[in-house]
């Protein structure tokens, strides 16, 4: 019984947590950032094949700048978004009740555990 206390409270706080990261959109993010990096590697990687000139290497530099660019942007935008929810009351709140309710239960849990390995 403290051991299935223990893996709810576990499982209640990563609901939390998907809730969070729903919220600010972290994941969303990452994917897109993700996907962004693979296309800009893939036509690099196709155009290396094909004698390129110099205007169109200065084209793929200011592409690939442009792309960086923009990257650092939404990092940014992800850093303030999740920055803001992490000082909110609620967020707190929320952290700090768990911190109670897990240290509890796994406190309850060790007290069993102990009992039984003694006896």
């Amino acid at each position: 019984r403290g051991l299935t206390k223990l893996l709810n409270t576990c499982l209640l706080f990563t609901d939390q947590m998907k809730r969070f990261m729903d919220t600010t959109k972290i994941y969303d993010d990452s994917l897109t950032r993700a996907a962004e990096k693979r296309g800009v590697v893939q036509r690099n990687l196709n155009e290396r094949g094909l004698t390129q000139s110099q205007s169109d290497k200065r084209a793929l530099r200011k592409a690939l700048a442009a792309t960086k660019e923009e990257r650092q942007t939404i990092h940014q935008r992800q850093i303030r978004r999740v920055g803001r929810e992490v000082k909110s009351d609620s967020y707190k709140r929320m952290v700090r009740r768990f911190d109670e309710v897990f240290t509890q239960d796994l406190a309850n849990f060790m007290r069993l555990l102990n009992a039984h390995t003694s006896s």
